[in-house]
């Protein structure tokens, strides 16, 4: 799929699951069959991510609440992926978690995950550890009050 919008994910019990919700994608790396430029086309018809909004989800003992990643089935020596993932809203989560990594966006640095948003993300860590949200090449990300959202997920 391709060009996707205005997508509303609904209400929705994810229970001992290893992500409770994650979007991915390919490296930019041509595999297979058709020649479609690898993950997220090619330069000139980039697909993406746009207007997603995922909402009122409870997560129970996941490892990771919510991954974003764009290096699926592939290096960080490949090309990266050209799909643009922007306009992500994240509201209304609650649960816990089996660690204490909560998000963790890890966008191609071809054209970063932009204007992602959360609000009311209420999920718990393992043992009321100290929250990590993890960012990689994304810009404007809002809302995470807790701790800081960088490539380490460390303050």
């Amino acid at each position: 799929m391709e060009n996707l919008r205005m997508i509303r994910l609904p209400h929705n019990v994810q229970p001992n699951m290893g992500t409770g919700v994650y979007f991915k994608s390919w490296t930019g790396q041509v595999s297979g069959t058709p020649p479609t430029g690898g993950g997220g086309g090619t330069q000139q018809h980039s697909g993406r991510v746009h207007n997603v909004t995922v909402q009122n989800v409870n997560v129970d003992q996941v490892d990771l609440p919510l991954h974003v990643y764009q290096t699926n089935g592939g290096s960080s020596s490949q090309t990266p992926s050209t799909l643009k993932f922007s306009d992500l809203t994240f509201e209304g989560w609650t649960g816990n978690t089996t660690g204490n990594t909560l998000v963790e966006l890890v966008c191609s640095p071809a054209v970063n995950c932009t204007d992602i948003a959360f609000n009311s993300f209420n999920v718990g860590t393992a043992n009321g550890s100290a929250a990590r949200f993890i960012c990689q090449n994304t810009v404007d990300i809002s809302g995470l009050q807790v701790a800081p959202c960088n490539a380490t997920g460390q303050a």
